[in-house]
């Protein structure tokens, strides 16, 4: 209200430490606790204005996230790439020394963030290629520096596209070592609600590679952790995949009741991606529950949402199912 854009940014910007030891904005908090709509118009409301090129980048990292949730995929892309263009520009105007070294972690880490998180936009757009494409950039750039953490989550979702692609790869060691780290060592460093998101894409892996034992144990922990933050679309995510999973051992009563649990949740948030695959997975248990008739009306409404965030590849993978089931019943 002053037009001080800047400072208004820098209340949005201003970090604290979390109980995982994370220093993390306060938008960064409000987006994870999915306060998503007040957080979207304070950003929306000044993005355009600030001047300082740290805040503007952060920002714009934030944003995507946020237009990502609610399902403007490319708007997010849109985002990621104005910080990653800002972070690139910044890392080649310093000079390499001793008292720039802040600077060049701190605008790496943004640059590699910023491509992990378009990748896992792409992932929901069922752009895999281009995905595959864009955590390899991480893993290039991060692995074995000081971002060393953000090529391990690359490598994850560079696991899960090849999942979703070729089903089952046993030469993935990330997987096997991050699957052993949380659930047979319990290790802090991955056992908290810092690493909740890449925890769930873990359960999809193991879903993928049809370990469904092992892919519960992952998603029951990840929902414990999601608890304890708040995370209410990590949880929920998490809750699609327990579906899957009695869906997959038949118990089709509980499958159902995790992804009405699901649903719920993510109408709340208006997560519409993650919502749109929870109407798809549901409806897929409904066929198999021969409710010809409820199925067909998730799976409508899994390519309304779809079509809404014009994600084609989507829609093309929900129709052959819906397809599959008009023509049945």
């Amino acid at each position: 209200e002053t037009s001080d854009y800047d400072l208004a940014a820098k209340v949005i910007l201003h970090g604290r430490e979390n109980q995982w030891g994370q220093f993390l904005t306060l938008g960064t908090t409000m987006y994870r606790l999915g306060i998503i709509q007040p957080l979207l118009t304070a950003i929306e409301g000044i993005i355009d204005k600030v001047e300082y090129p740290r805040y503007r980048s952060e920002l714009n990292n934030i944003l995507g996230d946020l237009y990502w949730t609610t399902g403007k995929v490319y708007r997010a892309i849109s985002c990621q790439q104005k910080a990653i263009a800002i972070s690139q520009n910044c890392l080649q105007s310093i000079s390499a020394t001793p008292d720039s070294e802040h600077e060049l972690y701190y605008w790496r880490m943004l640059e590699v963030d910023s491509l992990l998180s378009w990748g896992l936009y792409n992932i929901d757009l069922w752009e895999l290629a281009a995905a595959a494409d864009l955590f390899k950039q991480v893993i290039d750039l991060a692995s074995h520096t000081k971002h060393h953490s953000w090529s391990e989550k690359a490598s994850l979702g560079l696991a899960l596209v090849r999942s979703h692609l070729i089903g089952f790869d046993s030469s993935n060691a990330i997987v096997e070592h991050l699957y052993h780290q949380i659930i047979e060592l319990e290790n802090e460093a991955y056992n908290t609600g810092r690493f909740a998101y890449f925890m769930q894409i873990l359960g999809q892996i193991l879903f993928n590679y049809q370990r469904i034992a092992s892919a519960k144990a992952v998603w029951q922990k990840t929902i414990l952790f999601s608890q304890e933050g708040n995370f209410t679309q990590i949880k929920a995510k998490s809750l699609t995949g327990l579906g899957n999973v009695e869906r997959h051992r038949n118990n089709l009563e509980e499958a159902e009741y995790y992804h009405h649990q699901a649903i719920e949740s993510l109408e709340k948030i208006d997560a519409k991606c993650d919502l749109a695959e929870a109407y798809f997975q549901l409806g897929i248990t409904l066929k198999q529950k021969k409710q010809a008739n409820k199925s067909i009306y998730f799976l409508r409404r899994a390519v309304k949402l779809f079509r809404q965030i014009e994600a084609p590849k989507q829609v093309e993978r929900v129709e052959t199912v819906l397809n599959e089931m008009i023509a049945s019943s």
